[in-house]
């Protein structure tokens, strides 16, 4: 596996780039020159690998001091965020603001900052949802000269589920990072439904087994309790499900007598109910499009099995456990990791440096692309899931 496009195949790369915006052009009614700001599958490539990892991180996670946490953006050395979310799934910004708020700060980095990187490089990553990019690619074809300043990457956030039976005691729920896709194909499209029909279906039949139970509910109302439930997106889909009944009939004498059996009717659900690495790659591979795991140090590796799993080189099952993991992912169609993902001290443990130095061997190893991003869901493009006073923001932005 490899990316090492030659340079006498620009040709046929810039053909390629070509004609993967031209395709996006004919579904936005657009012409192609529109479309300056959106990056093509090659451009892609070339670009992610002049990144290093300071690019892709506002800071030192692990300090407590405001500067520190944030010298990246300060200096504007932080020039890539590929996965933020936006209220299409369970974000708190529009598609408008994110963009907007890319581009004043792509005008401010450009204006203290001279090489040959764009300014800022971001893409819309929401859970199981196209509906972000959509919208983003819209609104930058209709005004591509405000846009100019910034590089778009069309993106969305798969789950799907981790089934290597040498790997794992049982299947694992995850997410699979996807870039540079077509968010109009067809094939794309009814696959993702498919899967959510497929959740809102079996969530209705376990509400019915519930009413069973003496615990009785409206699917229209849980189904509006979270934005997730009704997108029927995120690897949590059946989590939120469970938590809203817990939450609302915790004192409920029906739901403590019949625990055990309500557990059952939820166990294993996100797993059955999420496509594989390869199905996903089967689809993506038809037209255009890049994938790979999601924040591989958040992966549950309690699931390793520690009676299949042998470590080497020093690392323990666990860390064996992702590399082998991240193997089977490239086996099944994969050729990215997130590895330059921005993990907060909400994930900090003390193997976490480890996990992802592991990451990044192997990426190397198997020449792996390495994306990144800070996983956004608050009103900003800057962080995970902390929020920022105005001023906060426009020092970021307009510093």
């Amino acid at each position: 596996m490899g990316f090492d496009f030659q340079s006498e195949n620009n040709n046929i790369n810039n053909d390629l780039d070509y004609n993967y915006k031209q395709v996006l052009a004919e579904n936005l009614d657009c012409p192609v020159e529109n479309l300056a700001s959106i990056v093509g599958p090659i451009e892609f490539v070339h670009i992610i690998n002049k990144y290093t990892p300071d690019n892709f991180y506002t800071g030192d996670f692990l300090s407590e001091h405001f500067d520190e946490l944030y010298q990246n953006v300060l200096n504007k050395t932080f020039r890539i965020n590929l996965h933020m979310h936006t209220v299409e799934s369970d974000g708190r910004l529009t598609v408008e603001e994110l963009l907007n708020q890319a581009v004043i700060y792509a005008d401010n980095v450009k204006s203290k900052i001279n090489d040959d990187l764009p300014a800022f490089m971001i893409s819309i990553t929401n859970h199981d949802s196209l509906e972000g990019t959509k919208k983003a690619l819209k609104i930058i074809a209709e005004n591509p000269d405000k846009f100019k300043d910034i590089k778009f990457v069309t993106g969305i956030e798969f789950s799907v589920t981790l089934d290597n039976e040498k790997i794992l005691k049982k299947p694992l729920a995850t997410d699979l990072m996807g870039y540079c896709i077509n968010p109009y194909d067809e094939d794309l499209n009814n696959f993702q439904q498919n899967i959510k029909n497929s959740r809102n279906e079996e969530a209705q039949k376990i509400l019915l087994k519930l009413s069973e139970f003496g615990v009785k509910e409206n699917w229209e109302t849980v189904k509006n309790s979270h934005v997730l439930i009704k997108i029927a997106g995120s690897m949590a889909f059946f989590d939120f499900i469970k938590h809203y009944i817990y939450k609302n009939y915790k004192k409920s004498p029906n739901l403590i007598k019949h625990k055990e059996e309500i557990e059952k009717l939820f166990e294993g659900k996100q797993t059955t109910f999420s496509s594989t690495v390869k199905e996903v790659a089967s689809i993506i591979n038809k037209s255009f499009g890049y994938i790979g795991l999601a924040h591989p140090g958040r992966i549950h590796l309690s699931k390793i099995d520690e009676s299949k799993v042998f470590p080497t080189k020093n690392r323990d099952f666990k860390l064996e456990g992702l590399y082998l993991l991240l193997k089977d992912s490239v086996f099944q169609g994969a050729t990215l990791a997130e590895s330059n993902y921005h993990y907060t001290m909400r994930h900090y443990s003390e193997e976490l440096h480890k996990l992802v130095d592991v990451t990044n061997l192997f990426c190397e190893e198997a020449n792996l692309l390495k994306t990144g991003g800070t996983d956004g869901h608050r009103a900003n493009i800057f962080t995970h899931t902390l929020d920022l006073s105005d001023e906060e923001l426009n020092l970021f932005l307009r510093s």
